[in-house]
């Protein structure tokens, strides 16, 4: 028993070395191989990691270069709905201002049931809105402002006068250029005729209100003896108005050289007044010898000046303009001025009735 034992414990050495062995030869054999597979695999690692690390850089330089793009064509994708953004928003914003343009457009093109709007006449035409723009001869301007219109808005308060003054021929001139008046009061024929032969008068609105006449005057205590105009040759001094400034003034020496009186005028001292007061105050306190005014002016100082003659009559024309539309409120203003209490208070002041 003891010998199979002995045997079998043998056996199992005897196989236990050769098994030993056998893989210690083959362990030696391979481990050449395996070293140099491990070489050759460390090689291959480093090419394999040379090659990821290669890759990897490949890889991660595409996808930052497509994250860089990605995010410039972010970029210019917010930036161009930025832009669209702000477009929008400016569109937005302007387009109330554009209804309203659009609106008021509308408005201007069309009158009250979509009907179209005479733009023209609008911008000629004031509505009659209780004004009045009436313009008159300069020579008015005391009787106008102190007596006939504070009467009429006695009577008409609902009704706002605003009077502009100048001479005759100026106001014609205005009217030409297109003032806006509504009335004009103006003296001698040819400008009135004038405006109603262009179109620019209402016809058959026109009336012939008062006549006025230039005035030969002395002051009253004067002794040189002169009685009409033919007498101008005693006096000294002369005065006249100013033609710069007041109408009568160049009315006094169209009228005289008709009369081929205005050379024996200059001949004289001639004293030229810048307005009517002061026309008056050179012969009230006789200053000088004598002068022109308009009779109407020459009732003011009837005290103290002597009319000696008058002459060369203007008539003062009153008619509405074509380029009003406040023709109803201007008939009411005709209808005072013509009425039976302004024509007594004319000849009052010194003006004549026109004959029918």
């Amino acid at each position: 028993m003891k010998k199979i034992l002995v045997y079998i414990l043998a056996a199992v050495m005897v196989l236990g070395i050769a098994g030993c062995g056998s893989s210690s030869e083959e362990s030696a054999g391979t481990g050449v191989s395996a070293e140099a597979a491990e070489s050759q695999a460390e090689e291959e690692g480093m090419t394999a990691e040379d090659g990821e690390s290669a890759a990897a850089m490949e890889g991660e330089a595409p996808e930052e270069s497509a994250a860089e793009d990605g995010t410039a064509a972010e970029g210019e994708s917010q930036t161009a709905e930025s832009e669209e953004g702000s477009e929008a928003s400016a569109e937005a914003s302007e387009s109330p201002a554009g209804e309203e343009t659009a609106a008021e457009d509308g408005s201007a093109e069309t009158g009250e049931g979509g009907e179209p709007a005479a733009a023209e006449d609008a911008a000629e035409t004031p509505a009659n809105d209780g004004k009045l723009v009436v313009a008159a001869t300069s020579t008015l301007r005391t009787i106008m402002d102190e007596q006939f219109i504070p009467q009429f808005n006695e009577q008409h308060p609902e009704i706002a006068v605003e009077m502009v003054y100048d001479s005759s021929e100026n106001l014609q001139k205005q009217v030409e250029s297109g003032a806006a008046y509504d009335l004009l009061l103006i003296g001698g024929k040819k400008y009135m005729s004038a405006l109603q032969e262009a179109g620019m008068v209402i016809d058959g609105s026109v009336h012939a209100l008062m006549t006025n006449e230039l005035a030969f005057v002395v002051p009253r205590n004067s002794r040189l003896g002169i009685i009409t105009v033919a007498d101008l040759e005693k006096a000294g001094s002369i005065a006249i108005g100013d033609p710069i400034y007041l109408p009568v003034g160049e009315y006094t020496i169209d009228t005289l050289k008709e009369q081929e009186l205005w050379e024996g005028v200059k001949e004289k001292e001639v004293y030229l007044a810048a307005s009517v007061e002061e026309l008056l105050g050179l012969l009230v306190d006789g200053t000088c010898d004598c002068g022109f005014v308009y009779q109407n002016d020459a009732v003011l100082e009837a005290e103290k000046i002597h009319i000696v003659e008058g002459f060369a009559p203007t008539t003062y024309r009153l008619g509405i303009l074509t380029s009003t539309g406040r023709q109803e409120t201007a008939t009411v203003f005709i209808d005072f001025m013509c009425s039976d209490e302004v024509l007594a208070q004319l000849v009052a002041n010194g003006f004549t009735l026109p004959e029918s």
